[in-house]
């Protein structure tokens, strides 16, 4: 009797505490102890799961202990006592079979029911079309003997489609042209064949979209824009949200797909307006203002265009030139447009890209040299840009091309199988116009460049490589720059020759690194490295040391040349100095280059063996010997071996850079002082080489 007092005073206080926890829980701590029990729950949960399968599984347990595995030890003569002694056993064995029972249940369910479910399911979609019809005829035969509901429906369902309608029609299309006279200044009429809409989805099918230029307005606006035609095959919108309250204008796409487009521009770059000042204040709204009275910002969740084409004529130097760009695709998610701040700073387009472009055709230089590439791809997530098949084609022939060219430019070939670049700054580039990139690998490039110095050119200083890099107006931060298995051919006709002279470069690979126009965390200048084959036999390695900062002109160029038969420079050497290479051998060169921008100095160890050379002069566009001039030179001028019995010679001297040739000229008359005084014996070592 005094437990049981106990116990009831017991389960009281319990309760009384626990009543308590929950008033000062409920007023005081708000949720601590709904906390406390959720996560006693979690850990508790598959207690709680095992106690309910046994209870479940426990009449089958027992039917297979009592009902069946002892019967079948009364069967075998066994004794109610030896069975009670041999419980556990039994109770063990009929668990073994409860749950043998349930495994093949499960698989019974897996191999029988769920195949026949799938393939219920599938036959209902596989119906569906039916039973819609099915459906449909119903309610209709419905709706016919009761005239009375499919008049009200038929009321409401008309209303609830002219009301779309009439927002199609008198909001959003109205809105699309009105963007569309906004953006090109009211020179763009719109037309669409055909539009479907759909209620439930909100979305928008446009077929035979065309958007071309009023050439009336055109001639009014006095405009260079000569005719613009923009082709859509179909236009589909999904998931259409307009919002316009308190002066916030936004539209929220679900999806925009554009297919087929084809866009024609012919543009007269030479139009100069007749009253055009060039002083005056410009009023003309950019793309953000003029997207900005259409919607402050624009979500679109995915955006997709396939199979574009865009051709663009330029009227110029009284030339028609064409450019194209064929397979346009692009894909995104997520895009955005936001006009509604004026602050330049502000991302005005966010979203990643993935575009390909299957081939692109520029013409430059008034339609002289055409730009081809075969395909060009961009993912702005990745920050990945690759280039295939890039061609730049002078459409001249070579011999001609200084003469027929407004500006007597040099004839300039070049092809590069693939260019692939990584870690792209998409953003950047985009928002703050600066060129930041990780890595950069140009593979397979053939380069020629002939110059026909019999064809007077206009003289304007040429500004050497870092000089053109100093004056971009955007910040350039490249890592590094791989090139592979690139060849130079160049070429030079010298004003009285016939011939040109040649001089190549084979197998060249190189790598720039920390290539920047922009000094920043101390650093003063980046670096060339290359290394390949001089006229393709001498092994050669140069390296190149350029400045940084615009207010630095100093640079260095290092490298050396392996052993080759002084015979195969005579293909540059005949045509351009008059110089035969009778016989000789080059063992090696070694040279360092320091200058700037107005002179360079050289010092030069070039090793060579039984030189001998010949005096050419040009008679009737064929090159002669000068027999006395070439004794005098052989015999008396040049030394023939370095080193000789004296030891060894260096070159060493100074050039003032001609600003109007080219960088590898500077760069060859640079080493020519050093190979002069080498030959002529200007310079020797005090020690003698052994």
């Amino acid at each position: 009797m005094k437990g049981k007092v106990y116990w009831r005073w017991g389960l009281t206080a319990f309760l009384a505490v626990c009543a308590i926890l929950v008033f000062y829980d409920a007023f005081y701590q708000g949720g601590t102890l709904q906390h406390i029990l959720g996560k006693l729950a979690e850990v508790l949960a598959p207690v709680f799961y095992g106690l309910a399968m046994a209870y479940l599984l426990t009449p089958l347990v027992k039917w297979f202990e009592r009902g069946i595995l002892w019967c079948i030890g009364k069967c075998k003569g066994l004794r109610d006592k030896k069975l009670k002694r041999g419980k556990g056993l039994l109770r063990a064995a009929a668990i073994l079979l409860t749950w043998a029972v349930v495994l093949a249940m499960l698989y019974w369910l897996m191999s029988v029911l769920i195949p026949q479910l799938i393939e219920s399911v599938t036959m209902l979609i596989r119906n569906a079309r039916y039973y819609y019809y099915k459906v449909y005829r119903w309610v209709d035969t419905w709706l016919a003997a009761n005239p009375e509901i499919g008049s009200w429906a038929n009321d409401v369902l008309t209303e609830y489609y002219n009301n779309a309608l009439n927002t199609l029609t008198d909001t959003i299309l109205p809105k699309a042209q009105e963007l569309a006279t906004a953006l090109t200044g009211g020179i763009c009429r719109v037309e669409v064949r055909h539009a479907r809409f759909n209620l439930f989805n909100r979305s928008i099918r446009l077929r035979g979209i065309t958007l071309s230029t009023d050439s009336t307005a055109l001639a009014a606006k006095g405009t260079p824009l000569e005719s613009l035609r923009i082709e859509l095959e179909q236009l589909f919108v999904k998931g259409i949200r307009w919002k316009n309250s308190g002066g916030d204008r936004s539209l929220s796409l679900g999806e925009l797909t554009l297919q087929s487009p084809v866009v024609r521009l012919v543009r007269n770059s030479d139009y100069r307006h007749p009253d055009q000042d060039s002083t005056a204040p410009k009023s003309k709204r950019n793309a953000r203002e003029q997207l900005a009275a259409f919607a402050g910002q624009i979500a679109i969740g995915r955006f997709a265009l396939t199979g574009g084409t865009f051709d663009y004529c330029e009227l110029r130097n009284g030339k028609r030139l064409c450019h194209g760009i064929d397979g346009i695709t692009l894909q995104t998610d997520h895009l955005g447009l936001d006009a509604s701040s004026s602050d330049p700073e502000h991302d005005f387009l966010s979203g990643d890209f993935h575009t390909t472009i299957g081939g692109i055709t520029y013409l430059l230089d008034d339609g002289n040299i055409k730009l081809e590439i075969d395909s060009l791809g961009v993912d702005t997530k990745t920050g990945g840009l690759s280039l295939r098949g890039i061609r730049l084609l002078p459409q001249l022939p070579k011999s001609d091309f200084a003469a027929l060219t407004r500006n007597h430019t040099d004839w300039t070939q070049a092809v590069a199988a693939a260019v692939d670049c990584n870690g792209v700054d998409f953003a950047a580039l985009l928002n703050d116009k600066s060129l930041k990139i990780d890595s950069v690998a140009v593979r397979n490039v053939i380069l020629g460049s002939y110059k026909n110095r019999q064809v007077p050119q206009r003289q304007r200083i040429k500004p050497l490589f870092y000089e053109s890099l100093h004056k971009l107006p955007w910040d350039v931060d490249i890592r590094r720059i791989r090139f592979d298995s690139l060849d130079v051919t160049y070429q030079e006709l010298s004003p009285t020759g016939t011939t040109p002279g040649t001089i190549t470069f084979n197998e060249l690979n190189g790598d720039f690194f920390g290539l920047t126009n922009r000094p920043r965390n101390g650093r003063t200048s980046f670096t060339i490295k290359a290394q390949g084959k001089l006229m393709n036999r001498g092994r050669m390695q140069a390296t190149f040391t350029l400045p940084v900062d615009s207010t630095d002109n100093d640079f260095t160029v290092t490298g050396r040349l392996g052993p080759l038969n002084a015979e195969a420079l005579n293909p540059i050497t005949e045509p351009l100095t008059n110089l035969y290479i009778d016989n000789g051998r080059i063992n090696g060169m070694n040279f360092s280059i320091a200058g700037n921008a107005m002179q360079s100095s050289v010092t030069l160890e070039l090793r060579y063996d039984s030189l001998n050379v010949a005096w050419m002069k040009n008679e009737n566009g064929r090159l002669q010997e000068r027999k006395f001039l070439s004794a005098v030179l052989d015999g008396l001028a040049l030394k023939h071996s370095n080193p000789d019995s004296q030891g060894m010679r260096t070159g060493s001297g100074t050039t003032e850079r001609d600003q109007y040739r080219s960088q590898f000229n500077y760069l060859w008359k640079s080493l020519l002082p050093g190979v002069k005084s080498t030959l002529m014996g200007r310079d020797r070592k005090r020690h003698r080489d052994k």
